[in-house]
């Protein structure tokens, strides 16, 4: 079962010829693989690219210095913005202009923010990790990559940003399996539903042994 997403499907988007920005949102620590989408970033040939990372910053205080030494090693310091833990109105904001969503991790359980920027319709490049691939299909709703290949997600990054239709047809797909997710009430319901049945079975079997 799908946990709630707190978006609504927003309407079809429609995309500029050349993308402009990347969304990463995940605190800077390794299982996010932030190290990985600075070095694919410097592999393209976009020069007009930014990345934009939401997630706390010192959440992993020694990987994050490993991240700042990447950024100036690459000199691509100008292109890459952190806003660290920022509100959901600010959030949305980001979501809502963004040209492509970003989660190169090397592992997760269900992945959120992959519900939420598909309620968003963006075009999604992450990694065949986890539970990823359950709700991402790759070539479908979404580019996915070998996790820490960095050549492969690099590879991935530039044809999304180069081609507008496929950027508008992952998002099309993205918003098709968007329609499905529940919300958090529906969550809620399904799970108190749920607790319902077995209290009410366990019941029927405490009532069956004492008969």
């Amino acid at each position: 079962a799908k946990p709630g997403c707190k978006y609504r499907l927003s309407g079809r988007r429609k995309f500029p010829e050349n993308a402009k920005n990347i969304l990463l949102v995940g605190n800077v620590e390794p299982r996010k693989g932030i190290i990985e989408a600075i070095e694919a970033l410097f592999l393209t040939d976009i020069d007009s690219i930014r990345l934009n990372i939401v997630g706390k910053t010192d959440y992993d205080p020694d990987y994050s210095k490993r991240v700042l030494s990447k950024i100036d090693e690459s000199g691509l310091g100008s292109r890459i913005i952190f806003h660290g833990s920022i509100s959901g109105e600010n959030l949305e904001k980001l979501y809502s202009t963004a040209d492509l969503f970003l989660l190169p991790s090397y592992w997760e359980g269900y992945g959120m923010v992959l519900a939420e920027a598909m309620a968003h319709r963006l075009p999604i490049i992450s990694t065949k990790a986890g539970a990823i691939p359950e709700i991402i299909q790759d070539g479908l709703n979404g580019i996915l990559v070998t996790p820490g290949n960095v050549s492969e997600l690099s590879e991935a990054i530039e044809n999304v940003c180069r081609s507008r239709d496929l950027r508008q047809k992952l998002s099309d797909a993205a918003g098709n399996t968007a329609k499905d997710f529940p919300s958090w009430k529906d969550t809620a319901e399904r799970i108190y539903r749920k607790c319902e049945e077995i209290l009410k079975e366990k019941s029927s079997e405490d009532c069956q042994d004492n008969a």
